[in-house]
């Protein structure tokens, strides 16, 4: 992991200030709502969005437990300022999509993000494909679009053992192609292939749309960290070459930590490395309902389910927030 002795803060004037900085950012998000409204055809404002960022019926702010400025808690389900309600979504365009913020949340004053990286802030299975396709050339096999739906299949069930505990990362290597070729009714050497798409892998580096200028937006306001599973040196490596690594105050990658998500070994870890911040004061963000939300979770952290192809019709029951872009976080968290 890289630590860093620099500690970070925000510097945005009104930081100092939480419940100035609550209004602020009322007030940037009340504005862009009426944009999107207004490319939607719509000129009334949700009912539900006053109270997805910090004010209630009542309309005074309260405190948190440490002194910190903490709104009321928020409507069911609120939709963000850049969708729509959920009986009206299917009536909005296409490039309308709302986040949703749960209805006993209260927003926090967090200390701390942790992102996890493959399909949060690169995208794996782009990586996965071109890296499929080459191993297969190499092999002398032939490939074709349709079989990488079979590695997805397979590679889910394994990824699903390990976050079960009944499988480790290392462990992978001796059974990720095997089985996959197996299902193809394709005969290779599977530890060969396996060390040859991690090589191929290792060099991917295709961001998730948005992903950096979230970053950017972000640091320096919160304490950002990675928190993935997988090998060390490979998710260092990707996060350089997409240009994300300088982000990051700290990096907890399973390969090197020695635990995975969605284990409280994994979180304590993470944790014990973070002294004076206590989990509530921290935000999971990631695709998994099990490795980041679940975990996260139980860890004692908030949680916000990244979504990107919209399956979730309602909040799932462990995420805070949810959200089907990144820059959709950017909007609530500033």
């Amino acid at each position: 992991m890289r630590h860093s002795n620099k500690h970070i803060t925000n510097n945005h004037p009104a930081w100092h200030d939480p419940l100035l900085h609550q209004s602020f950012r009322q007030i940037r998000l009340l504005h862009r709502h009426f944009e999107h409204s207004a490319a939607a055809g719509r000129g009334h404002l949700l009912h539900d969005e006053h109270r997805a960022f910090g004010r209630g019926a009542g309309g005074a702010a309260k405190g948190t437990r440490d002194g910190r400025h903490r709104g009321q808690s928020c409507s069911r389900y609120s939709a963000g300022v850049d969708g729509v309600s959920r009986h009206e979504r299917a009536k909005a365009p296409p490039d309308v999509r709302t986040h949703m913020i749960r209805e006993d949340m209260t927003m926090e004053t967090y200390h701390v993000l942790l992102f996890d990286i493959d399909n949060t802030l690169l995208d794996f299975t782009a990586g996965a494909m071109q890296s499929m396709e080459a191993i297969f050339l190499e092999a002398g096999l032939a490939y074709t679009p349709e079989m990488f739906g079979v590695f997805q299949t397979e590679n889910d069930k394994l990824w699903a053992r390990i976050e079960r505990g009944e499988l480790t990362i290392a462990g992978l290597r001796d059974v990720r192609w095997q089985t996959i070729l197996a299902c193809l009714g394709l005969e290779a050497d599977g530890a060969a292939m396996e060390d040859a798409f991690r090589i191929r892998l290792h060099e991917s580096a295709v961001p998730v749309a948005g992903a950096r200028e979230m970053l950017e937006h972000l640091h320096g306001k919160y304490r950002l960290c990675a928190a993935s599973n997988g090998p060390y040196a490979q998710q260092v490596n990707r996060l350089r070459r997409a240009g994300m690594y300088d982000f990051f105050e700290t990096l907890f990658i399973s390969g090197q930590i020695g635990a995975e998500k969605p284990s409280t070994v994994f979180f304590d870890r993470c944790m014990e490395h973070l002294p004076g911040v206590r989990p509530e004061q921290c935000l999971m963000i990631g695709d998994s309902l099990t490795a980041d939300i679940a975990g996260g979770r139980a860890a004692g952290m908030h949680t916000c389910w990244f979504d990107p192809d919209d399956r979730g019709s309602a909040m799932p029951p462990q995420a805070d927030l949810r959200i089907t872009r990144l820059e959709q976080l950017t909007d609530i968290l500033l």
